[in-house]
């Protein structure tokens, strides 16, 4: 009997220390489980801000090329209006060019006896004008010669009147002091001295304003004289000039070569001005071209810029704060890549609360075809003996089941309809809306 019990006891401890270990791998089987999701976890949220701050660099990129090629487009109008600008100047150097050499070919198409009597003629013309000049400046000599006599005649007549003025103020002062000895003495008449003296002032008022006068008239003069040397150097200016024009004249056929010489040089200049811009415009278009090569390089990679910036903000918008599932291999089940995003309403996701009460549950899961029976989310106790957890689900039909880890038990819980699965068993089940 004692042997009995001992065999029943020693077979209840085996499966008690055999559960105790499948416990112990079980336990370990999650800790492990929840090490990797926990890494997988800060390795996602790592990804995310990784992206997220390309997608910063992107857009800036973006606005940097956005500037970038509005700043091309600008310097290609720019070039494009100075390769306009060199193209109508050499158009009319180009027309320059055409008028000297039509004028080079006109001249070499004259008579020479033609061009010598023009000359000849132009010769006497310049003669008489020549001679016209030197009458002219003789006259202004003359003239000249009579205003500087006026301007002797006038100074000398300033000159007395300044000398009358200096007579009359000593008069004057001399018959106040009179005037004041008669008052003091009373020997004459003070009404009469003071007659003879008001008209010694009149008179000295008259001879200042004589005085006035002949000083503007030698300014007046003056200013003829200055202006008519003025002009007398003109005229022997241009008597010079023309004294010049008729040596240059003397000798036609000198003339004609110099003249031949002059347009020749005038084309050459006009060629070598025509080939610097046709040069110029060569370059601005090269430049054209490469700016234009450069901005299409810069709108394909500042499309592609675009489309990245779209692709990621797409992934960025997309992604919610739910549970993403991505599957590896068969051989590896314990292995996932669980990630937490914020929520979008354009995914059709579904904020559901799920709760059980579980009064001697320890450690409580969440499992259901919403993450394809492959993963175990971690419940919260809370109010004693509910545990709940909310999760953003997609709408349709879902199928789930609870998971008490120290006891290895699944439960169903009676506040969800239930239905069968192919394990014979219950499983609770919801429709999302």
């Amino acid at each position: 009997m004692m042997d009995r019990s001992y065999d029943e006891f020693s077979t209840e401890l085996r499966s008690v220390h055999m559960r105790k270990y499948e416990l112990e791998r079980q336990a370990d089987l999650l800790n492990h489980q929840l090490k990797s999701l926990k890494q997988v976890n800060h390795h996602t949220e790592k990804q995310f801000k990784n992206a997220q701050l390309e997608l910063d660099l992107l857009r800036r990129r973006h606005g940097e090329l956005e500037i970038y090629v509005a700043n091309l487009k600008n310097e290609n109008y720019t070039l494009s209006e100075s390769a306009l600008k060199a193209e109508k100047e050499v158009s009319s150097l180009k027309a320059e060019l055409k008028d000297v050499r039509q004028q080079f070919e006109k001249l070499n198409q004259q008579d020479s006896m033609k061009r010598i009597q023009q000359l000849e003629e132009e010769k006497r013309r310049v003669e008489d004008e020549v001679w016209a000049l030197r009458d002219q400046l003789n006259e202004a000599n003359e003239k000249a010669k009579w205003f500087q006599g006026e301007v002797g005649y006038f100074k000398n007549q300033l000159q007395d009147s300044h000398v009358h003025n200096g007579w009359l103020e000593n008069e004057l002062k001399h018959r106040g002091t009179e005037l004041d000895a008669e008052r003091c003495n009373k020997t004459c008449d003070a009404a009469k001295t003071q007659e003879t003296l008001w008209s010694v002032q009149s008179e000295l008022r008259a001879e200042r304003d004589r005085a006035k006068w002949y000083e503007g008239e030698v300014t007046y003069f003056r200013n003829l004289v200055a202006e008519m040397e003025k002009k007398r150097n003109e005229e022997k200016s241009q008597l010079t000039y023309w004294n010049n024009k008729q040596n240059n004249c003397s000798n036609s056929e000198e003339f004609c070569t110099e003249l031949r010489g002059n347009l020749e040089q005038k084309t050459r200049e006009l060629q070598n001005a025509l080939s610097a811009k046709e040069a110029c415009v060569e370059d601005l278009t090269d430049k054209v071209k490469w700016y234009e090569g450069e901005s299409a390089h810069f709108r394909s990679e500042l499309t592609a810029v675009v489309k990245r910036c779209e692709m990621l903000q797409g992934i960025k918008e997309k992604l919610s704060n739910t549970l993403l599932i991505n599957k590896e291999t068969c051989m590896d089940r314990n292995r996932w890549n669980v990630a937490m995003w914020k929520p979008d309403q354009e995914l059709n996701m579904v904020r559901t609360q799920f709760t059980i009460r579980c009064p001697n549950g320890h450690q409580l899961y969440l499992t259901g075809s919403f993450v394809s029976w492959e993963c175990l989310i971690q419940m919260n106790r809370c109010h004693g003996d509910n545990w709940k957890v909310s999760l953003d689900v997609p709408r349709g039909h879902h199928e789930f089941r609870f998971v008490e880890v120290a006891n290895s038990q699944w439960i169903t819980s009676g506040d969800y309809q239930c239905c069968n699965n192919e394990f014979d068993e219950r499983n609770n089940c919801m429709e999302v809306k």
